[in-house]
């Protein structure tokens, strides 16, 4: 099942899968400072690729069970 949607401007949004790791830990890393006095306090894992894999294998797990969808935003159609 496809449940992934176009938005405006060549932005996707879908459910997080394996392959974005790299793109979420870079994301994670950068932004760390500015979302600081919203997020938890997370190990220095979370911030790695490593982590973000674990991390995506858990929603991966909740997707299948039917407990959560976990979605991201991409920009341009082949990230689909």
């Amino acid at each position: 099942m496809d449940i992934s949607l176009e938005l405006a401007d060549g932005i996707v949004l879908r459910p997080v899968r394996v392959g974005d790791e790299g793109p979420l830990a870079a994301a994670f890393q950068a932004n760390r400072a500015h979302l600081a006095p919203w997020e938890p306090v997370r190990a220095e894992e979370f911030y790695t690729v490593e982590g973000q894999r674990e991390v995506i294998r858990r929603r991966q797990a909740d997707l299948d069970a039917g407990a959560a969808l976990s979605m991201v935003l991409c920009a341009g159609k082949e990230r689909f």
